[in-house]
């Protein structure tokens, strides 16, 4: 445990998540070394001021495209905390539109890259050429694809 750990607060009947444990040392400042060395009697310390340590753990979900992790409140066990998570359904239409905003945004500048191909003086001539021409147009047809999540790029020549 140090200062960079996460901790909550609960004062009365709110409990206050994530806690600005460095506010709390600057108003007590004989807490600051403790924190640095961590024991029991650090953790006691805290708890005496309704101040508790939030194990933090990776939550083990299998999610949609259509899903969100959200950070719940922690939920006490023993002396300390444990960060919990749910899952949430999003919307389907708003998720697909902002996964299409991505693929232009990405098929925009994979187009701009290669603009040279296709300037008057390029060096690339012949069936070179008419390769990057057709790779550009596949690049143009991706938004024509039904699932934005299963998308086939087309390979630069």
């Amino acid at each position: 445990m140090d200062i960079n750990s996460t901790f909550l607060k609960i004062s009365g009947s709110d409990i206050i998540y994530p806690y600005d444990i460095a506010n709390h040392i600057s108003n007590n400042p004989n807490t600051y070394e403790f924190l640095y060395s961590f024991s029991d009697e650090t953790i006691e310390t805290l708890a005496s001021s309704s101040i508790y340590l939030v194990i933090e753990k990776e939550p083990v979900l299998s999610l949609t495209n259509y899903q969100n992790i959200v950070e719940q409140t922690p939920i006490q066990s023993g002396s300390v905390y444990v960060q919990t998570y749910s899952v949430e359904d999003v919307d389907s239409d708003e998720v697909n539109e902002s996964k299409w905003e991505y693929i232009r945004k990405k098929r925009d500048e994979l187009l701009l890259e290669t603009d040279w191909v296709v300037l008057p003086h390029s060096p690339i001539t012949g069936s070179n050429l008419e390769e990057w021409i057709q790779y550009r147009q596949d690049l143009r047809n991706i938004t024509n694809e039904v699932n934005p999540f299963e998308l086939n790029w087309p390979t630069k020549p």
